[in-house]
């Protein structure tokens, strides 16, 4: 049937659209559930939108239909490649050498309809070939458009809106026309060389296309049938009528025969030829990159890939590679758009779950200390204000005596506004004051005074107190703004109690449109009893220098400080009481909106760890695998290599240029193994290659496993020499198990960098290679601390107790590690007595909620021994970091060393009845209760 692979890349690749096109209509539905909810702050509402841009790239490749494109010279080696790719006689070749400069316009073969269900038995029956009265049109052009001519076929090519354009010899009218075409459509472009090498038409033509559509690669396929290189043009002419009278005037099959075995195979190139180098020379001048058939290369290109050479029609299967090259370009441009989407909004997600954590944490404990420090502070500036009194009195004695003779002066030079009363105007001599003018001048000398004391008293009293306010307030009122930062209302209250206090007793600022202190509202009152004191004036007083000195020099002695320093104090006390109960109320107001707050926060984070994140993990996981699979292909499953609770291991020489590589199948039944699944890939995938851990290659869903039925998920990861247990099992050095404990230990503390708790550490979940060096695996538990709600996940034997509540944290890690280090130090897989006494799951269970702990053996080393115990200690803020552990153990193997104890340590394996192996295989071991 011609190339029947071809009609299957053009259906893959539109399944594969819509399959792409459902998870973007999936991922921008979730988007907007989830902004709808309105869990994320403002500022990151940007984050969790697919772009504009985005969105133009990946429609721009879904939403266009494959289409291929036939370009050529010769009209019959345009015919005869379409009848190849379709498998049957569609289009005539010449029977005459007129017709071969017959015009003729662009062809579009399309579909209507339906596929029938007999598609075979309709192609080779109901269908004969066109005549040339049937595709061909009289000369008709409209603006600068060629018109073109459709020809429905009934093909599984054209199944999906698909589409073939047969295109004459390129004019720029035609050029235009076909731009249309392609910018709409997924193009697959071929171009037919007559002979063997491109002609100077041909070249042009090529150059032409590079000109019009850029960097499109084209498949260069040579005619099925050559003409010795030595004949001239008309005799060329007269040999491709010859050969197409041969294809016209017999049947198909008979003619695919005749290709293979019969008269034209003495004029076909059977091999590459020094004629086919010329040929990559002439499309590499014009600007293309080639590439061989059969080569094949580890990724694909991020461009448009790259042109290929078929050499005779017996190679066009070649041509199904290259258009497959092309759709896998283009879904995996889509694909990797899609998911630098998911990765962006699943990182946000992630530390929006550590922001509520924290935020769940620390709020309480600001507002207890808010409280407590303003509640001191209260009292604290109480009583110094109450022994304030002595000091106030000092001050304004001490001002007024120090700044006397200067406030004197400055009363003298005082000059009143619009009165000129200098020595030479006489204005003084001649214009005695009124009783008004007195009392208006007198009020004048006063505040001027008054205001001048007021500084001089003030800043004193403020440089008295200054250290106590920057020693004390400064975190008390960060805290406070913090708090009322997280506050939607954005209510400021408790704040401006806050400074309320602050201004009462610091004289500090209360807004910042105000610099009223406590000492101005003193002088104030001060003004106001002095402006009561009545002076015996003999004669209407001369606004000279001297009366306005004397005015100053009676407002400072009238003056009662002791009096004005018990007014001062009892006024500020006032003020305080009054701002401290302001300043309770308004937190216990704040206390209550945030407390509501974060319980909204922490439903919404239950909903966004087990429902939005595990969501948008899965359309991530759906889109990654797509990506891989269009790339890499499924990986070829080999020997059974392990098995779990949840999936099989299979072996797998090489994938994507990895090799050899762990293939692990896992076949989801319901939504939340897949939730469970999908999450566990987002986290292992994110992880960056360590030495220490298992590396994640890639991920492939195969939807045909199982008939269908059920899609099975592929997890490409590298394969490593074999288990902990089995290497246990056949004995290890003592230096190769110490080296061993210190990887795993590196392997956890780098998974700890990255924010993830593993959660599994057991012997199973260990990896070595050829030399012995471990390697961390199985992340299918691995999770951020943030986005663990409350599950209880893991191997008994080997779980805190704490993890038994659902509140626990990465000191999990350290525990299980030195339940771990006692089966490296015993150089055995025998469980530890304790839990080898346990029968059933009950007495399991009830034996790890008592606490239970490995017994001491008499091959431990004493500083292995307490390294086990400080690890696996009951209460987690005991147990020692991993940098403290992985420093004990250096020391240790240091130590092992000098003593040259060689690789004659370590007890020899004991196998009983009940092996760790026996147990953890159990379904009362390896048990998973997750409420994630």
């Amino acid at each position: 049937m011609g190339v029947p692979h071809l009609a299957n890349e053009v259906l893959k690749y539109s399944k594969n659209c819509r399959y792409l096109r459902r998870i973007l209509k999936d991922t921008l539905n979730h988007l907007e559930e989830i902004t709808k909810e309105k869990f994320f702050h403002k500022d990151n509402d940007g984050k969790l939108e697919v772009s504009p841009t985005e969105l133009h790239e990946m429609n721009r490749i879904l939403d266009r239909p494959p289409a291929i494109f036939v370009f050529g010279q010769s009209r019959a080696s345009r015919n005869f490649l379409v009848n190849e790719i379709l498998g049957r006689q569609l289009l005539p070749l010449l029977s005459t050498p007129q017709e071969a400069t017959a015009p003729l316009k662009v062809l579009v073969l399309k579909q209507d309809g339906k596929i029938p269900p007999n598609i075979i038995e309709t192609l080779s029956k109901n269908c004969t070939p066109l005549t040339w009265s049937e595709i061909m049109m009289e000369e008709s052009e409209v603006g600068n458009r060629v018109e073109y001519k459709e020809v429905h076929v009934p093909h599984l090519l054209f199944r999906d809106d698909g589409k073939m354009f047969v295109v004459p010899e390129l004019t720029g009218k035609v050029t235009n026309s076909i731009s249309e075409f392609v910018k709409k459509s997924a193009p697959v472009f071929v171009y037919v060389v007559k002979g063997s090498v491109l002609s100077e038409v041909e070249l042009a033509e090529v150059r032409e296309l590079r000109r019009a559509f850029g960097s499109i690669p084209i498949c260069f396929v040579s005619s099925v049938w050559l003409a010795p290189p030595d004949l001239t043009e008309s005799d060329q002419d007269q040999f491709e009528y010859n050969m197409g009278n041969l294809m016209t005037n017999d049947s198909f099959e008979r003619r695919k025969s005749w290709t293979q075995n019969g008269p034209i195979d003495k004029h076909r190139s059977n091999k590459p030829s020094a004629v086919d180098s010329v040929l990559v020379k002439q499309v590499a001048d014009a600007g293309y990159q080639i590439t061989l058939p059969g080569t094949r290369t580890r990724q694909i290109s991020a461009g448009n890939g790259y042109s290929q050479i078929v050499i005779g029609f017996e190679s066009l299967p070649n041509l199904n590679i290259f258009a497959r090259r092309q759709f896998q370009l283009r879904l995996v441009k889509c694909a990797t758009v899609l998911t630098e989407v998911h990765d962006r909004c699943l990182r946000l997600f992630v530390l929006s779950a550590f922001d509520v954590a924290r935020s769940i944490q620390i709020t309480p404990r600001r507002i207890l200390f808010a409280k407590r420090q303003e509640d001191q502070l209260y009292q604290n500036l109480m009583t110094l204000t109450t022994g304030k009194h002595d000091e106030i009195r000092s001050i304004i004695v001490e001002t007024a005596a120090l700044k006397r003779e200067d406030l004197l002066e400055m009363a003298r030079n005082y000059k009143f506004p619009g009165v000129d009363d200098s020595e030479d105007s006489g204005y003084e001599d001649s214009h005695p004051m009124s009783s008004q003018e007195v009392e208006k001048h007198t009020e004048v000398i006063q505040e001027l005074v008054l205001g001048a004391l007021n500084k001089a008293v003030a800043a004193q009293l403020v440089d008295s107190i200054d250290v106590y306010r920057k020693s004390v307030i400064g975190t008390l009122q960060r805290c406070v703004e913090a708090l009322e930062e997280d506050d939607e209302e954005h209510d400021h209250r408790a704040h401006d109690s806050l400074k309320q206090i602050l201004n009462a007793a610091y004289q500090v600022q209360v807004s910042v449109r105000s610099s009223t202190s406590f000492v101005s509202t003193f002088f104030e009152q001060l003004l106001q009893l002095i402006m009561q004191i009545v002076l015996p004036w003999n004669a209407p007083p001369k606004p000279d220098r001297e009366w306005r000195a004397n005015v100053a020099a009676e407002t400072l002695d009238s003056l009662n400080p002791s009096r004005l320093a018990r007014g001062v104090c009892h006024q500020l006390c006032e003020r305080l009481r009054e701002s401290h109960e302001a300043f309770q109320q308004s937190m216990r107001q704040l206390e209550a909106r945030l407390n509501g707050q974060l319980e909204r926060c922490e439903e919404i984070g239950q909903r966004m760890r087990r429902y939005h994140a595990p969501r948008l993990a899965r359309l991530s996981l759906e889109a990654v695998s797509l990506k891989d699979s269009a790339t890499y292909g499924v990986p070829a499953l080999g020997r059974e290599i392990g098995r779990g609770q949840y999936g099989v291991v299979f072996a797998c020489d090489t994938w994507a240029g990895y090799t050899p590589c762990a293939v692990k199948t896992v076949v989801p039944p319901d939504d939340k193994h897949w939730s469970d699944l999908a999450m566990e890939f987002y986290y292992s995938r994110t992880v960056p290659e360590h030495d220490r851990i298992v590396s994640l290659r890639g991920s492939v869903i195969d939807h045909t496993y199982g008939q269908g039925s059920a899609p099975a998920v592929y997890l490409i990861m590298d394969r490593l020499s074999r288990d902990l247990y089995d290497a246990l099992k056949l004995g290890l050095s003592w230096f190769s198990r110490l080296q061993i404990a210190l990887d795993v230990v590196q392997g956890i503390r780098f998974l700890h960098s990255q924010g993830l708790i593993h959660r599994d550490i057991k012997l199973k979940n260990v990896l070595l290679d050829k030399s012995n060096r471990a390697k961390i695996t199985d992340l299918g538990f691995c999770k951020p601390e943030a986005m663990i709600s409350g599950s209880i996940v893991g191997t008994p034997i080997h779980m805190a107790p704490e993890l038994l509540s659902g509140h626990y944290d990465s000191a999990v890690d350290v525990y299980a590690f030195g339940v771990l280090l006692w089966y490296i130090c015993a150089g055995s897989v025998r469980l530890p007595y304790v839990f080898e006494q346990c029968r059933n799951k009950d007495q399991l269970w009830s034996c790890v909620k008592r606490g239970a702990r490995p017994e001491y053996l008499s091959c431990f080393d004493e500083n292995c021994w307490q390294l086990m115990q400080d690890c696996w200690a009951g209460d987690p803020a005991k147990r020692p970091l991993l940098g403290a552990v992985e420093t004990r153990l250096d020391q240790i193997l240091e130590k092992s060393k000098q003593e040259n104890l060689g690789y004659e340590g370590g007890p020899e394996v004991v196998e009983t009845d009940h092996d760790a192996d026996s147990l953890s295989s159990s379904p009362y071991i390896d048990i998973d209760i997750k409420d994630d």
